[in-house]
């Protein structure tokens, strides 16, 4: 195992400590579709598309993939998966439309999910460990955001809200939803519902007021974390920032570029948090044509250049998901060969964001 220095960026300028990091490649799972990927709080399994065109969980230490082949659906795939590897997705059933769905064990066949009479292109999108399910469906000319919650042997639904261009994200522990596409006068901005039915927008302030917002994930606590797109014509740049919750916001596009500079922080983006307030991103140049992964210590304030703390040879170019333990989900290369999607992990939990 490669050892090197770990460089730590922090706003009163740069140390360094003796570091070593592992980086594990996931052949299984395409760099290609790195987008749709995330990874289980605990157990590191991941989801997501992985080129086979069906619903597929991907254990660890990644040496089985689970594919369900439910014969009702043309093509499927998964979207989240839990602690307890239960997981969420949709299906394509031909001349119907996409279904959702949750694959609650893995030497069965999912359970398709009930959608609004009416409705078309369903969604499961987010499943949290009490096995409460989230997503959304067209119905008509509107969104509907649902919640199906574990009743009996089966799921009952509840639509939480109806808005013309809303779309779910996230659940978390707490039952709180939260999405973007919610549509306030023309523009669409993130939201927030929570479990006692409070509806919050998500609009950070260094958005400009028609900068769409979009929402990545959110942490038991109800922070949440995402990206505006910032329009300044003609460039668009994308702005990192994160929702505490106290309902303050933190610029991390500004933290970012404070610790490696504004023309390679161009844009970033977060995308994921955990509990622990380690967030997870991208930073890359105006064009994306140079990106590189990050992990963000809220308690610590200090951003941690990924690519900098792997072995010899790596280049780590996004940060996808965090777990609980501290292990990264990204994409990334190896002396300059094809990417890869990857685990960054300390298996000695000697790093600071690593718990135990």
């Amino acid at each position: 195992m490669n050892r090197l220095t770990l460089c730590i960026f922090t706003a009163l300028g740069l140390s360094s400590t003796a570091h070593a990091l592992t980086v594990t490649p996931v052949p299984q799972a395409p760099a290609s579709s790195a987008n749709s990927f995330a990874m289980s709080p605990d157990n590191a399994w991941i989801v997501g598309i992985m080129g086979n065109g069906r619903a597929s969980i991907l254990d660890a230490p990644y040496n089985y993939m689970y594919t369900s082949y439910y014969a009702g659906f043309a093509w499927s795939e998964t979207r989240e998966i839990n602690a307890n590897a239960s997981a969420v997705g949709r299906g394509y059933i031909n001349g119907v439309g996409t279904r959702p769905f949750v694959w609650s064990n893995v030497f069965s066949q999912p359970t398709v999910l009930a959608i609004p009479a009416g409705g078309t292109d369903g969604r499961a999108m987010a499943i949290n460990d009490a096995g409460v399910v989230a997503g959304d469906a067209r119905t008509g000319s509107t969104n509907s955001i649902l919640r199906w919650t574990p009743w009996g042997s089966g799921y009952q639904m509840s639509v939480i809200l109806t808005n013309p261009t809303a779309l779910l994200e996230d659940i978390n522990s707490r039952g709180t939803l939260v999405g973007d596409g919610y549509q306030y006068s023309t523009w669409s901005q993130g939201w927030m519902v929570k479990s006692n039915g409070s509806l919050s927008r998500i609009q950070p302030p260094s958005a400009n007021s028609w900068s769409p917002v979009q929402i990545e994930d959110v942490n038991n606590y109800d922070e949440v974390v995402g990206y505006t797109a910032a329009i300044y014509n003609p460039v668009v740049y994308d702005q990192a920032f994160m929702r505490l919750g106290s309902g303050a916001y933190v610029d991390l596009s500004a933290v970012v570029k404070t610790a490696v500079g504004a023309s390679a922080a161009a844009n970033t983006r977060a995308n994921a948090i955990n509990d622990n307030r380690y967030v997870v991103g991208t930073y890359a140049t105006t064009n994306y044509s140079v990106s590189r992964g990050f992990v963000f210590d809220y308690g610590g304030q200090q951003v941690y250049d990924l690519t900098r703390m792997a072995p010899t040879g790596w280049v780590i170019e996004r940060a996808l998901d965090i777990d609980e333990r501290g292990r990264v989900l990204a994409t990334g290369r190896y002396n300059g060969g094809a990417q890869q999607t990857v685990i960054l992990d300390d298996p000695n939990f000697a790093f600071g964001w690593s718990k135990i």
